[in-house]
């Protein structure tokens, strides 16, 4: 079977990196997955090249050139080939795949469009349902990555097929050590976009708060991520008087470094809803405990209590006294640690994520009428 994965370009995000590792994933399970990028593979070249994934570049300058160039992605859908086309959004996309002459299945996956078309204003919100009424109509089936994401897509116009298969990780057999906090200090990570409603600015707060609190409760805090609003926060943890206290690290593409060099995960997001939580589960399959926000798909991964702690959006002071507690008690961070690290490999592998994948695309095609099976574009 020959799977293609489109997305629209390589520039560094969660659901570009997801679909590389997946497609990668599948490869090691003898199917000829590969990448069509609208505009081109950017910052994914490298991840790619160690997945061992080959790809392909329309080498549009936006996406939306798609649509004016549609003989473009004819040729190139007909020297790959696919019995299977697993497109990165659900509209037009979809419709311009299908006019290009597709008739193989077609699954669109749910990454969050959704989340930004319902918080936008109202003519990105008009907008956003009209790119979604134009090309619903062309996907066999829609891909929900979490129950979140599942029940906020059946709320409105969707595939014929709505299927839940959450993201997976590979996560290694032993969590790395701990690292050495210097004077007992709690080193809290943070992973993502520096964008507004990422609450990176709450995790700056809460460990200023407990600044004066006492050996225990003193937080160091690692910031993976850039955006438009790191000089903002940087700012921040000056006025704050913590700028020793908070590095900002810039991208990174050693994720599994960055978790190792932590105590505890933290997704902080106030106003920002996150439809899966990837950085979340990545830390999770490093061990160590994390603390959420009550925000979208977050509070699925973690088990309150067990592998980490959920506290209310915008709340400094619950933020703080869960940091707090993890600081003065590190064996029980230990124990939500290595419940993490079990809760991930035991029910988000990248393995069982892939399969999902590939089973849907084996049912689609034993039920679809022989004149869709494959690529059949006209001369």
């Amino acid at each position: 079977m020959r799977i293609t994965f489109v997305l629209w370009r390589g520039d560094i995000g969660g659901a570009e990196r997801v679909t590389v590792a997946l497609a990668g994933e599948l490869r090691r399970m003898s199917v000829e997955a590969d990448i069509l990028f609208v505009c081109d593979a950017d910052r994914l070249a490298g991840q790619m090249a160690a997945e061992s994934v080959p790809y392909a570049e329309l080498g549009h300058d936006r996406g939306s050139r798609i649509v004016a160039h549609p003989l473009r992605l004819r040729r190139m859908l007909r020297r790959l080939r696919p019995d299977v086309v697993v497109a990165v959004a659900v509209g037009y996309l979809g419709a311009v795949v299908r006019a290009a002459g597709f008739r193989g299945p077609l699954v669109g996956v749910e990454h969050g469009v959704l989340i930004e078309i319902s918080a936008g204003p109202w003519r990105h919100h008009l907008k956003g349902w009209a790119d979604r009424l134009i090309g619903i109509g062309a996907y066999d089936a829609e891909v929900a990555i979490s129950e979140y994401m599942r029940e906020l897509i059946g709320r409105g116009p969707h595939a014929r097929r709505v299927v839940l298969i959450p993201h997976g990780v590979e996560a290694p057999k032993e969590s790395p050590p701990e690292p050495e906090g210097g004077d007992g200090e709690l080193i809290a990570g943070f992973a993502g976009r520096l964008h507004p409603g990422k609450g990176a600015d709450r995790l700056i707060r809460a460990a200023a708060a407990l600044r004066d609190g006492g050996p225990a409760a003193r937080v160091r805090v690692r910031i993976a991520g850039d955006g438009e609003m790191r000089g903002q926060w940087q700012g921040l943890a000056g006025e704050l008087g913590v700028e020793d206290r908070v590095e900002f690290l810039g991208w990174s593409d050693d994720i599994a470094g960055l978790w190792a060099g932590c105590h505890v995960a933290v997704a902080p997001n106030d106003v920002f809803i996150e439809s899966f939580g990837m950085s979340v589960l990545e830390a999770m399959a490093a061990g160590r405990p994390t603390i959420v926000t009550d925000r979208g798909a977050l509070p699925e991964l973690v088990l309150p209590g067990v592998t980490g702690h959920v506290v209310p959006a915008g709340d400094d002071g619950a933020l703080a006294r869960a940091l707090a507690a993890y600081a003065s008690d590190r064996d029980a961070a230990r124990a939500h640690g290595a419940a993490a690290h079990r809760r991930a490999t035991d029910g988000y592998t990248l393995r069982r994520s892939a399969s999902g994948y590939l089973e849907l695309a084996e049912d689609l095609l034993a039920r679809s009428r022989p004149r869709r099976r494959g690529y059949r574009a006209p001369a």
